[in-house]
């Protein structure tokens, strides 16, 4: 992991977008991304990501007390998910889902790694619907009511498996708008199905809280290629970090 880390430009960075697959894939985008945060150590990480196997409307909160990680366990923040829990029938209290899910665990060594002193609010969300609504709601209250800084690490990928060509189109739409901050158009484009990165939704409604003084940049991109039935298929990944003032 040290090897990853070393020699990435570091940052203070209160936003991360960071891809989720085997480490062969994306090690290195998951060390620049989380390097573009070193510098401003966060109190509380809340890590997210959309659940890929059950799209129900409703946010999911773990019952642990911890994450583990071969570094070490990260400790949840209880008070913020016991708040959570209360605030409407979406937000359910269930770790299966969490333990089926693949896209935050593969950030937890680097959350341990950077930030061993930092807590964890894990948020997994299902669908675009009413359970979004309500967890920028929750999102709001935490910035105004718990004591911060705070690091929001959303995982995600930034295509689905597809051609080549349609992978790529899906990938440069999602990038322009996470970009220029476009959220409106961005949810837009998720629902009419012209974006295909899982994390559309909760980006959209995480970043219009935080306000509008973060910059984005691309701090690195990658892809997985196969050729399959005869045509050049691929995945795309990328770590974005949004940072006040840019770079």
């Amino acid at each position: 992991m040290d090897a990853v880390l070393e020699g990435r430009n570091r940052g203070r960075a209160e936003v991360l977008l960071v891809p989720h697959a085997s480490y062969d894939f994306i090690a290195g985008l998951c060390g620049a991304a989380f390097a573009a945060a070193a510098d401003r150590p966060p109190a509380t990480v809340v890590l997210a990501a959309t659940v890929h196997r059950d799209r129900d409307d409703a946010v999911y909160l773990p019952e642990e007390e911890s994450f583990a990680t071969p570094l070490g366990p990260v400790p949840v923040r209880r008070e913020v998910i016991e708040r959570w829990t209360g605030r409407t029938s979406r937000f359910r209290l269930s770790s299966l889902p969490h333990r089926e899910e693949h896209s935050l665990e593969i950030q937890l060594p680097f959350v341990k790694r950077l930030f061993p002193g930092a807590d964890l609010v894990p948020v997994l969300a299902g669908g675009l619907g009413g359970a979004l609504a309500d967890l920028r709601d929750a999102l709001v209250e935490l910035e105004q009511r718990f004591e911060g800084p705070f690091l929001y690490v959303l995982s995600s990928n930034l295509s689905r498996y597809d051609d080549r060509r349609a992978a790529e189109a899906e990938a440069d739409r999602f990038l322009v708008d996470a970009l220029k901050g476009d959220w409106a158009d961005l949810r837009e484009l998720g629902r009419k199905g012209l974006v295909s990165a899982c994390g559309t939704g909760l980006l959209s409604v995480l970043m219009p809280v935080l306000g509008t003084d973060l910059a984005g940049r691309v701090v690195g991109r990658e892809r997985s290629d196969r050729r399959e039935d005869g045509r050049d298929k691929c995945i795309l990944y990328g770590a974005l970090a949004w940072e006040k003032g840019g770079p």
